[in-house]
């Protein structure tokens, strides 16, 4: 911001009170509106906006008087909102846009911003530095050194400011290189860096790796405790700062809620607190990626990590931002600087990422730096509230005596909270926005993503199925239910891009045509039922498709479904914008290089065949199959 700050000072006169970067912001929209003026445009009308990943929370509400109020914490609101939407990352907002908002507030335009790509092809300028294959010992040295520099870029950016800031250190690979970093930054101005980490009991592991990193990179090192009292007598507190039930996050938030305490009760000077979300995310650090850890899972190991990074913003910054932000402190995410991202997300192979030990592009990376310890940089990841002591049976034993499920415990507790600060309407309205959070936490659809209601409304209005026929979970069910539905009420036609631009249509478009019943052409159709399944917990995405030997002009979708007691998916094709319609979802067996899959619907035989990558769906007429549609399905769009 300091570069603004100059330019601001002297091309447009602002005398600056402050150093602080939100005053800088200010002085941007003073500026821009005095350039409208003058040359007499209209006002920018842009609210608000959200960085890519959500670091920072933002929400919106109408009240009953037409008002318009946004705050970072649902319990901000006055009592008598009509109406709250949570903005997603990567969106801004537009209050003089007549469009109706998908998070159903009259007047607000929700529209996304495309920051980059959440994508894995690799950047064909770096093409040379590696085999085809990815099957390599050591990383690029060319590539090792930009990832360094990018992150020594992203912690250099976040030291900037006139508070002090201090590293939270938990001893594993990721803080440990974010607080080395900053220690060798600040050292170079005379200054030793404040680094802190928390235990419940002796039997932390996280403790010593933490002391020994703090020895090793100069800092002044704090350690803090909380004891199970602690926990009894602040959860209520805990989630009201929070706002969610989900008992993950309420684990891992309860250390990093009294770490947080101890901070502003003895370094009041402390404003701000680097940390090391974000790497799990980029470089598959969880346990639960080694389920996908074989070739022939790339393609769920690749969906999945691109799911986790884009709703970081609803799991491990929420717990984060809410945990520091309780007690008057800013957390700054290094590992989440857009060139950093970019760099790890389009010139780092899959493979690399598959790779054991965990997170291996990110030790190799820093492999000959020697910033922190070697046991550090090959220490496994252990979870944050794992890594602080065995506490959590404690939040157990306290929903169990209560005879209840831990995050039925955790809601009952924030909703009686809300009824008594607020009212039962604005608890109401907290529990759609759980509701809310969880189906676009499940997606990778990303903005894309229909609300509860828009569901049942669709389902009900226009496919006009019952209820009880919407309540099977995500089985094969329920999606065969949806697709007969969808062939039955929804015409698929060219119509509608004759009456409009031609060019690929809006989220505002697709969802006006469909809640309508209007139907359209495949990018409307199939990408409205891929919502939709989404928004049902159906793990969906799209893929091109080959017509007649036209490349790329029809979407289809695939459908994972895991099998009852198994941890195994499979997959379907699934087509409900076609002019030869079939009902029932073929099952593709990616495992298989080659199959034949053969059904019936309304009177004609269909087959889906594979040969390599491409699966074709064929149809039998006067016994000879005809191709239909072919698509490689390990290509999403």
């Amino acid at each position: 911001h300091l570069d603004f700050r100059n330019d601001l000072e002297r091309n447009h006169g602002w005398n600056f009170a402050t150093t602080c970067d939100t005053e800088t912001l200010l002085a941007l929209f003073w500026a821009k509106a005095i350039e409208d003026k003058l040359n007499k445009k209209e006002i920018c009308s842009i609210l608000g906006n959200l960085d890519a990943f959500g670091i920072k929370p933002l929400f919106v509400a109408k009240t009953d008087e037409h008002q318009y109020i946004f705050a970072s914490e649902i319990k901000a609101f006055p009592s008598n909102i009509k109406s709250i939407s949570e903005v997603n990352p990567g969106t801004y907002l537009d209050l003089k846009s007549t469009q109706t908002s998908k998070r159903d507030i009259p007047g607000i335009n929700f529209e996304e911003i495309q920051w980059f790509h959440f994508n894995f092809s690799e950047d064909s300028s770096v093409e040379s530095l590696y085999n085809q294959d990815g099957s390599i010992e050591t990383l690029p040295p060319n590539l090792a050194q930009r990832i360094r520099n990018a992150l020594k870029l992203s912690v250099h950016r976040r030291l900037i400011g006139d508070v002090e800031v201090g590293v939270l250190l938990s001893g594993g690979l990721d803080s440990s290189l974010i607080a080395a970093i900053a220690a060798a930054e600040k050292k170079k101005i005379g200054i030793r860096i404040k680094t802190f980490n928390i235990r419940f009991d002796d039997s932390s592991s996280d403790n010593a790796m933490a002391k020994l990193v703090a020895a090793f990179i100069g800092s002044d090192h704090f350690e803090y405790s909380f004891e199970k009292q602690e926990v009894s007598e602040d959860l209520d507190n805990i989630l009201w700062h929070l706002e969610t039930d989900d008992q993950l996050i309420v684990r891992a938030a309860i250390p990093l809620f009294f770490l947080s305490k101890q901070i502003r009760k003895f370094h009041p000077n402390v404003k701000v607190l680097l940390c090391g979300e974000g790497a799990d995310e980029i470089f598959a650090g969880y346990s639960l990626f080694q389920k996908y850890a074989s070739s022939e899972n790339a393609l769920e190991f690749s969906y999945e990590l691109s799911r986790r990074l884009i709703h970081i913003g609803t799991s491990e910054l929420l717990r984060v931002d809410r945990c520091t932000m309780a007690h008057g402190l800013e957390a700054r995410v290094p590992f989440l600087d857009l060139d950093f991202v970019s760099i790890c997300m389009k010139m780092c192979k899959i493979s690399w990422k598959m790779k054991t030990p965990e997170k291996w592009v990110l030790r190799e990376a820093f492999r000959e730096e020697k910033l922190i310890p070697d046991e550090v940089l090959e220490r496994r990841k252990v979870e944050f509230a794992t890594g602080v002591g065995e506490w959590k049976s404690v939040l157990t034993n306290f929903a169990t005596k209560n005879g209840e499920l831990e995050s039925s415990y955790y809601r009952k507790i924030l909703l009686n909270r809300f009824i008594t600060e607020k009212n039962s309407s604005f608890a109401n309205s907290l529990t759609t926005q759980l509701k809310n959070r969880e189906i676009f936490r499940k997606s990778i659809l990303g903005n894309s993503i229909l609300s509860i209601d828009d569901c049942y409304q669709f389902m009900t209005n226009v496919l006009l199925l019952e209820k009880e026929d919407l309540i099977d979970a995500p089985r094969e069910n329920l999606l065969n239910t949806l697709i007969v539905a969808m062939l039955s009420c929804i015409p698929f036609h060219n119509l509608t891009i004759l009456t409009q631009p031609r060019r690929p249509p809006t989220y505002f478009e697709i969802r006006e045509d469909m809640m309508n019943g209007i139907g359209g052409p495949c990018s409307v159709v199939n990408t409205f039922f891929s919502w939709l399944l989404a928004s049902l917990s159906f793990d969906v995405h799209l893929v091109e498709c080959s017509i007649n030997g036209v490349e790329n002009c029809h979407v289809g979708i695939i459908v994972l479904i895991q099998e009852e007691n198994s941890l195994t998916k499979k997959k379907y094709f699934v087509d409900v914008a076609n002019g030869k319609p079939y009902a029932c979802p073929a099952e593709i067996p990616l495992d298989n290089e080659r199959f034949s899959s053969i059904f019936e619907h309304s009177g004609l035989r269909w087959r889906l065949a594979r040969q390599g990558d491409i699966v074709e769906l064929q149809h039998c007429h006067e016994n000879l199959w005809n191709p239909a549609i072919y698509f490689n399905p390990h290509k999403p769009v």
